[in-house]
């Protein structure tokens, strides 16, 4: 079979990837698609998957072969100008999430404080995290 070079494939989907912003924006905007019910309902086939990639160091290899190098590079050179962005945009939904944890802390009452070093005073930390984990379990 014949097949373009890899420059030329490679280069043609950059191009045409990077052209495609506006109909990616029209396509989400103008969906009628459920999205919510099938993603749910594929709780299962996820779980499957991410076990069997783990089970099969398909992460911990692809976490190896990308490596710290390419990390860096991606977060600086794209995540660094999304950041704010984001960040701004999520304005909204990090208020919904913090309002479960502030109310869970609020209505703590803690063990009394010991003298620093004091190793009682994990008690406090560990009251703090249980009652966290109860509140994200419940959800």
């Amino acid at each position: 079979m014949k097949v373009k070079s890899l420059t030329d494939t490679v280069e043609k989907w950059a191009k045409r990837a990077a052209d495609a912003g506006p109909d990616y924006e029209k396509g989400v905007k103008d969906s009628s698609v459920d999205w919510a019910g099938p993603t749910a309902a594929a709780a299962t086939a996820y779980a499957d998957g991410v076990s069997a990639a783990v089970s099969d160091g398909r992460f911990a290899r692809k976490v190896s072969e990308a490596g710290t190098t390419k990390w860096r590079n991606k977060a600086q050179t794209s995540g660094v100008a999304r950041f704010a962005g984001g960040v701004r945009d999520g304005k909204a939904d990090y208020q919904k999430g913090m309002t479960g944890v502030l109310a869970t802390l609020s209505g703590l009452t803690l063990p009394p404080r010991f003298k620093r070093g004091d190793t009682r005073n994990n008690d406090r930390v560990n009251a703090i995290t249980v009652a966290l984990h109860e509140a994200k379990i419940k959800g």
